[in-house]
């Protein structure tokens, strides 16, 4: 099923956790102070240390710079290329039948950038939590711990 709208509620998610083709991944990114010496003006931090402390059940985690980021320049969250982006999304389950919630902690720009990303690459099947895990959280609905199991390949 494709769904083109670009939010979706929490209300709607829990319905369909068990949906068979769901993808949910979190997509949370933290910019801290850069360490002593660096010219950089910030240091990304991926939210794998937030997402195995707590996340959607059955979710996946993303790491924005680590590997959805070309890797030929010094300069943060620069588009890679449509190839890139493709097998990148492939490891982690995304196929052309996938139904995809993307989520974020504090700030949803996090989300809305890998949205973008598959807008980009043509892929009209994601939406992005209304709220994400903040609200998820607050509504007191299920939250599994641990290191992301994954999806198989697409």
């Amino acid at each position: 099923m494709r769904d083109p709208d670009a939010l979706i509620s929490t209300d709607a998610l829990a319905a369909r956790l068990a949906k068979p083709g769901l993808r949910i991944y979190d997509c949370t990114t933290y910019l801290e102070p850069p360490d002593p010496g660096s010219d950089d003006p910030y240091k990304v931090v991926a939210g794998r240390k937030t997402f195995v402390a707590g996340h959607i059940p059955g979710a996946d985690f993303l790491d924005l710079q680590g590997e959805l980021s070309a890797t030929d320049t010094r300069l943060k969250f620069m588009m890679p290329s449509a190839e890139h982006l493709a097998r990148a999304f492939g490891r982690h389950g995304l196929g052309d039948g996938s139904r995809v919630v993307l989520y974020s902690i504090g700030s949803m720009m996090w989300a809305t950038r890998v949205w973008w990303m598959l807008r980009a690459l043509g892929f009209d099947g994601a939406a992005v939590l209304d709220g994400g895990f903040d609200r998820w959280q607050a509504e007191g609905r299920p939250i599994e711990t641990g290191e992301p199991r994954g999806y198989p390949p697409a």
